[in-house]
């Protein structure tokens, strides 16, 4: 196997794609997303409303990017508004 790979290198190598070592995005569950920000559910609502964080629909379900989870972790938004 390894001597197709090293054939198939040699003849196409300039022309195959790059592999890019991009991080993927993980996603959070509700119930995953609540436990890491240490909030309720209620709260990760009024976030999404506010717009501070983003859901992603996938059917039924609401997940939240784990990425976009742990930059608000560590600039320190506000979970909740002082206004009301």
């Amino acid at each position: 196997m390894e001597v197709v790979a090293e054939i198939v290198e040699s003849l196409f190598g300039d022309r195959l794609p790059q592999k890019q070592d991009t991080e993927k995005d993980e996603y959070l569950t509700r119930e995953e997303a609540c436990a890491r920000l240490h909030v309720t559910y209620s709260t990760i609502w009024r976030m999404a409303e506010r717009g501070v964080l983003h859901v992603h629909k996938l059917g039924r379900r609401n997940l939240y990017s784990k990425k976009e989870i742990d930059e608000l972790i560590a600039h320190g938004a506000p979970l909740e508004s002082s206004s009301k």
